[in-house]
Order: structure tokens, then C-alpha cells, then sequence
């Protein structure tokens, strides 16, 4: 899996703020993606999946997306009826945000109980499908500044009054503990086909330094630990019902085998027999 950084590996020379227009013609691109800046990404065609600490995120080319995490898991794919991935990205940097709240004497609204999702998603509606367009038709190369810190005041100011809810919490990016950060990245994406290599990218560490702060606030293994989440929620859906076969993806097994493997030797017992009140086999 490739890895890129937004907006630096794209442009030859990048600038407080910046407009990129992305095309694709591979039918199916995942990246690891860490961004130096913040990114509207205005989906023009396709379909986006998104990975980060809130979760999975899917995104069509009825949305578009506010991200404002370092990093992220990226999966881009062709449209059905189209040959290529499309969009517009309009990244930019603290001063430009900073700038925008003193100018518009923007309030933070502090809310220390509540996280700020890292990925903040919009449907179009008439006003944002016409800003997309201006988008599209501006060069991304001989720019002014002026002009496109311009365009992202107007994007701002509204959602600024259409989200106001959304956008608050990301003006006011309450930052959380280690801790509190690493529990959300995990807890999040439990339940998703990742590796430890992606779990630590997802947390921005090596695997070793993730491995060794998992321990340190889950007194056990990674490996131990998801296979518990995931064999209890399996329990807790046979119990009611569910097939094996209609839960292993949902659960983060790529097969139905996979998890019945891994039901078997947690349990000691096959996922076929849901009259049997499953138990640890080692307890």
C-alpha cells in the first residue's frame, strides 16, 4: 500500500492554502494518506472510503468531506458509469484558519466531553454544487492567494450557517489526551479488516510504539484483545439469530472460514450451534 502526503507529494511547491485538481483512471487506488494540511475534498466522481480514528466514512458523488485528521486510510474507485475518479481538493494550513476566526470573530465553542470527528461529511446541496464548480473551473497553477482564501472564507462562512454544529466543533478542536485519542482510534475500528501496520498509521506510530502504548492502556496484547471484542459481538449476534455466514465481514474476518477458525478456537465450540451459551474455552 502506497503511502502519500497532501498536499506536498502532489504539488511542485505548496502555499498557505491550495487548490489541486484530482483525477484518477485506476479502478480501484488504496493509500495511506498523512496531510501536512487541512482538506475540503469536493468529490466530483466516484466513491471514497475513508478510514481514521472516527471509523469507516463512505463517500459518493453526492458529498463531499472536511478532513482535519494527520492521517487517514484511503480507498478511491472508479464510478459506475464513468472512467476515472474526480475531485477538488482545497487544502490549508493553521494561519489560514486563524486568520478566518480573528477576521469573522469566530467564538470557540469549548465542549470538553465531546470529541471532534476528524472527518466532517456534507451532502451537496444547490449552493455547495455550484461552489464545486467554480472550483472546477479555476487553474490550480498561477493562483493568487487572494482569490482562493476567498473561496474557502465563502465555503466557511456557509457552513458556518448551515452546520453550524459541525463546523463549531471544528473551530474549536478540542484536544484530547493520548490516551482518550488512541482508545477512539482503536475502539473506532475494531470491527474493521485492518492490520497492526494500519492500526499504528491510523494512531501516526510505528507498530513497536503502538504495540507497547495498546499494552500500556489495555494491560493485554492487540491481538488478544480484538479477538475478545470480536468473539463476544459475535456471541451477542448469534444469540440473536444471526447467521454465520451474514456477520463474519461485518465482525473484520475477510472469510467465513477465518472466523469460524477463530469462533472455534476462542469458544471451542462452532458459530453453527448457537444454542450452546458460548464461553471463553480457557476460562
Amino acid at each position: 500500500m502506497k503511502q502519500v502526503t497532501i498536499p506536498n507529494d502532489i504539488l511542485t511547491g505548496t502555499q498557505d492554502i491550495n487548490l489541486i485538481h484530482y483525477q484518477s483512471e485506476i479502478d480501484l487506488t488504496k493509500s495511506k494518506v498523512a496531510f501536512s494540511q487541512y482538506v475540503f475534498s469536493f468529490l466530483i466522481e466516484g466513491q471514497k472510503q475513508i478510514h481514521n480514528t472516527d471509523g469507516l466514512l463512505s463517500i459518493d458523488s453526492h458529498e463531499f468531506t472536511l478532513i482535519t485528521n494527520p492521517v487517514c486510510l484511503m480507498t478511491e474507485r472508479k464510478g459506475l458509469d464513468s472512467n476515472s475518479y474526480q475531485s477538488c481538493l482545497l487544502t490549508f494550513n493553521d494561519k489560514i484558519l486563524y486568520h478566518f476566526k480573528q477576521k469573522y470573530q469566530i467564538k470557540e465553542q469549548h465542549s470538553p466531553t465531546t470529541l471532534c470527528k476528524n472527518v466532517l461529511k456534507f451532502e451537496y446541496d444547490q449552493y455547495t454544487s455550484n461552489f464545486r464548480t467554480s472550483l472546477e473551473i479555476l487553474p490550480n497553477q498561477h493562483l493568487s492567494q487572494e482569490i482562493l482564501t476567498i473561496k474557502f472564507e465563502e465555503i466557511m462562512l456557509y457552513l458556518l450557517q448551515k452546520e453550524p454544529r459541525l463546523l463549531d466543533s471544528f473551530l474549536s478542536q478540542n484536544h484530547s489526551s493520548l490516551e482518550t485519542q488512541f482508545r477512539y482510534s482503536v475502539e473506532n475500528n475494531v470491527y474493521s479488516n485492518l492490520s497492526l501496520e494500519e492500526f499504528a498509521f491510523l494512531c501516526n506510530m510505528s507498530v513497536s510504539t503502538f504495540k507497547r502504548y495498546f499494552n500500556k492502556f489495555y494491560q493485554t496484547s492487540p491481538h488478544k484483545w480484538m479477538a475478545k471484542q470480536r468473539m463476544h459481538k459475535a456471541s451477542e449476534l448469534l444469540e440473536q439469530g444471526k447467521r454465520p455466514s451474514a456477520i463474519f465481514a461485518t465482525l473484520g474476518y475477510k472469510t467465513l472460514s477465518n472466523f469460524t477458525r477463530a469462533y472455534k478456537k476462542y469458544f471451542g465450540v462452532l458459530p453453527s450451534h448457537p444454542t450452546v451459551k458460548s464461553s471463553p474455552a480457557n476460562e
